[in-house]
C-alpha cells in the first residue's frame, strides 16, 4: 500500500501525519488510529482493499475495516492457511486457503497518553481485507539494565561503600546487618586477632 502514518510531530503536523510514501501529506490527526483510519479509508476508495494481499506474519500489525466508520487496530497473533474459521451456522464464518488466509489479530486501544495496550478482545477477517501498518507505539517496560540494577539490589541490600553481614533486629524487624567495606578486610585478618 503507497500510505503509512508518520511520527508524531513529523511533516509539520502537531500530531500523526497520514503520508503518500512519495512524502504528501494527505492529513494530519490527533491520533495514531485517526491517521490509519484515514488511509484505510483512501485504500478503500481507491479500491486497495482485497485487490493486493499483504504479506502479514504472527508478530505484525495491522487494521482492517469494521462497518462504515470503524476500524479494528492490533497485532497479528494466529494466520490459518486452510481449514474453517468460526460456526458455519453464523456470519462468523469464514475458510481459509492458502491464497487468502484468515488472520486473527489481538485488539489493541490507545490511552490517553497515547500507548497502545492491548486489549483481551481479539478478531478475524481474510488476509486480503487488512492493510499491514507500523508497529504501534506501546508503554514502555522496565529495560533489562533495570532488572539488573534489581538483582544486584536483592542480591547486595546495602548502599554503596557498604556489604552485608548478616542480619540484625531493628524496630522489631529483622533487617540486613550493613557494614563499611573497609571494616570487612580487617575481620578476621592477624591484624584483626592482634588488636584483641
Amino acid at each position: 500500500m503507497p500510505y503509512h502514518v508518520g511520527a508524531k510531530g513529523s511533516y509539520g503536523c502537531s500530531g500523526y501525519p497520514a503520508l503518500k510514501d512519495t512524502g504528501e501529506v494527505m492529513g494530519c490527526h490527533k491520533t495514531r488510529s485517526e491517521a490509519a483510519a484515514q488511509i484505510y479509508a483512501i485504500n478503500r476508495s481507491e479500491g486497495n482493499i482485497g485487490k493486493a494481499m499483504p504479506n502479514l506474519s504472527e508478530g505484525d500489525y495491522a487494521m482492517t475495516g469494521h462497518g462504515e466508520d470503524e476500524f479494528h487496530i492490533g497485532q497479528v497473533v494466529h494466520i490459518m492457511r486452510e481449514g474453517s474459521l468460526g460456526n458455519p451456522e453464523t456470519d462468523y464464518y469464514m475458510e481459509a486457503t492458502p491464497e487468502n488466509p484468515a488472520v486473527m489479530i489481538q485488539l489493541f486501544e490507545q490511552d490517553e497518553t497515547g500507548y497502545w495496550k492491548a486489549t483481551r478482545l481479539y478478531t478475524a477477517c481474510a488476509m486480503s481485507m487488512y492493510i499491514k501498518i507500523d508497529p504501534l507505539e506501546v508503554e514502555p517496560s522496565i529495560d533489562e539494565s533495570s532488572d539488573m540494577e534489581m538483582a544486584d539490589k536483592a542480591a547486595n541490600p546495602c548502599w554503596e561503600g557498604y556489604v552485608q553481614r548478616g542480619m540484625k533486629e531493628q524496630n522489631g524487624k529483622m533487617v540486613p546487618n550493613c557494614i563499611p567495606v573497609e571494616k570487612t578486610i580487617w575481620e578476621g585478618s592477624a591484624f584483626d586477632r592482634k588488636r584483641k
